[in-house]
């Protein structure tokens, strides 16, 4: 028999980070009881989960948007519930992971979860992670929600009748990332297919009113013939936080200091026990969904998407870059290379799967712990 599961989050309507959206729409698409709490006071939260179902639940997956939505002040109280409940095989879920490791883990700990799911490549998860806690590392790489990010298929040669040749908004990564060649390949990016006459709408910033809800960012994309991107997320990671808090301790006594300083002082070569935190992002699979193109710099993206064959590759050293443009008037091609990274995304690579693939190992668990 299926387990049953009740998804908690703590997020509220107008956020920006779509996926928060996605994965509770389809855990509740899959039968699971979902609550959001909200970004709400805690005597508010308190109520809410006074009003769940916990004891009939099998499983409580705490989801994304969680760990930083919850008032700390209800967790000892939810915490010795879970406990007392005999609820002890339960699911978190780790969201941004550049940073507050140990914290999410003793989290997941306190709520007795026997799993965390991880967006990272599962090889540097259990790196990370393995040493830590002991938890079972689940993989739960972005996927598409096709039905939030959905476009019609263009059919024949004729023109695009989407206005903007290029569109992208991208946040500005903190120094402690150690990326810098994310934000200067979008603006030479940028630069280069305004100076082609090509329509280009680019924007990176980290002002909220700048950026889009997820309808919102689903009918941008749908406005795109192409959009660009990297892979997300830090190019070392600890579980301790050395490397960031070192670096933010640095820029705060050297304001000025150029990036370049800091890549050579904190990211010159692999740090003692420092995993790759770089991963496939949730906009990589919106761009699929609309239908968009995307120009990606060169990276591994979880091993999940193909360059050629469902994106247009840039080498990291930009060597390519003007000849990666040369093909942006190919409409045709791009038809069919979002043809290809749609299928591909739908056969393997939608939320519901992975949300699917989740709820079946916990009941594999409950017939052989």
């Amino acid at each position: 028999m299926t387990p049953r599961v009740l998804y908690l989050c703590a997020f509220a309507p107008s956020v920006t980070m779509s996926y928060f959206q996605d994965y509770a729409d389809a855990f509740a698409r899959a039968g699971a009881r979902v609550a959001n709490l909200g970004s709400h006071s805690t005597l508010a939260q308190a109520r809410a989960l006074a009003g769940l179902p916990l004891a009939r639940c099998d499983h409580v997956v705490f989801g994304y948007s969680f760990f930083y939505g919850i008032s700390r002040r209800l967790l000892p109280l939810l915490g010795a519930w879970l406990r007392l409940a005999g609820r002890r095989r339960n699911v978190f879920f780790m969201q941004n992971e550049y940073r507050l490791f140990r914290d999410k883990l003793g989290m997941a700990a306190r709520l007795s979860c026997a799993y965390v799911t991880t967006q990272l490549p599962l090889e540097s998860a259990r790196a990370l992670y393995g040493p830590a806690s002991p938890a079972r590392v689940l993989p739960m790489p972005h996927a598409l929600n096709e039905h939030a990010f959905a476009s019609r298929p263009e059919t024949g040669s004729g023109p695009s009748p989407r206005p903007l040749d290029i569109g992208c908004r991208s946040a500005v990564y903190p120094a402690y990332l150690g990326d810098q060649a994310r934000q200067e390949f979008l603006t030479l990016l940028h630069r280069r297919a305004l100076e082609r006459g090509l329509a280009s709408d680019v924007l990176v910033t980290n002002d909220p009113a700048r950026r889009f809800d997820r309808d919102g960012w689903a009918a941008f994309l749908n406005t795109c013939r192409f959009t660009v991107s990297t892979e997300a997320g830090a190019a070392a990671l600890d579980i301790d936080d050395r490397t960031r808090q070192a670096v933010n301790a640095y820029v705060a006594g050297h304001p000025e200091a150029p990036f370049a300083e800091i890549e050579a002082r904190f990211f010159a070569g692999p740090a003692a026990g420092a995993v790759c935190g770089k991963c496939i992002s949730s906009r990589h699979f919106d761009a699929i969904g609309t239908r968009t193109g995307q120009i990606l710099l060169e990276g591994h993206y979880n091993g999940l998407l193909t360059p050629g064959e469902h994106y247009i590759e840039v080498r990291r050293d930009l060597s390519n870059l003007d000849e990666v443009l040369d093909r942006l008037g190919d409409e045709p091609g791009r038809r069919a290379m979002v043809e290809r990274a749609h299928a591909h995304a739908m056969r393997h690579h939608t939320i519901d799967r992975r949300v699917h693939d989740l709820l079946a190992a916990l009941e594999e668990e409950e017939h052989h712990p």
